[in-house]
């Protein structure tokens, strides 16, 4: 099993997964220029943000020095804040709307192609439930991609 940080506070687990997935973005800043790349798929990166959450929680059940657990994106890509706009998204139980709740099993949609869900074919089954709740993180300036969200969901 990978978890992208492990703290651990006088033998109390705290793991973190983060996501950080960008749209296009090119700035200077103070002569220090920022070139940011573009991360498509995002069907299968509101996928991933929930496989995370699945993984904490495996991992609450599994370790007795488990204390809490974080799953974090950060983005400058606004449309993960936005419903799927085709009534026929196949991955629309894994999208990451702001104000949605996530709970339960989670799949792709009978209609995703088998190239869609390679490496991705099972369902997420969460036991908690998480709000999805996108904050603002920073803004750059005034451009579509010049916004950054974050997004924190907390396993304990």
């Amino acid at each position: 099993m990978h978890i992208d940080i492990l703290v651990i506070i006088d033998s109390r687990w705290i793991p973190i997964e983060v996501k950080y997935k960008t749209k296009k973005y090119c700035k200077t800043i103070d002569d220090e220029i920022f070139v940011l790349k573009e991360h498509s798929a995002k069907d299968k990166n509101c996928y991933l943000y929930l496989k995370d959450l699945q993984c904490i929680e495996y991992i609450k059940e599994n370790t007795s020095s488990f204390e809490k657990g974080y799953a974090i994106f950060l983005t400058n890509e606004c449309s993960y804040l936005k419903e799927p706009i085709k009534p026929s998204c196949v991955y629309k139980e894994f999208s990451l709307a702001d104000g949605a709740v996530k709970s339960g099993m989670m799949k792709w949609s009978e209609t995703a192609s088998s190239g869609t869900k390679k490496g991705y074919e099972e369902p997420i089954h969460l036991k908690g439930t998480y709000n999805i709740q996108w904050n603002t993180y920073s803004e750059l300036d005034e451009s579509r991609t010049g916004k950054f969200f974050i997004l924190v969901n907390t396993v304990e």
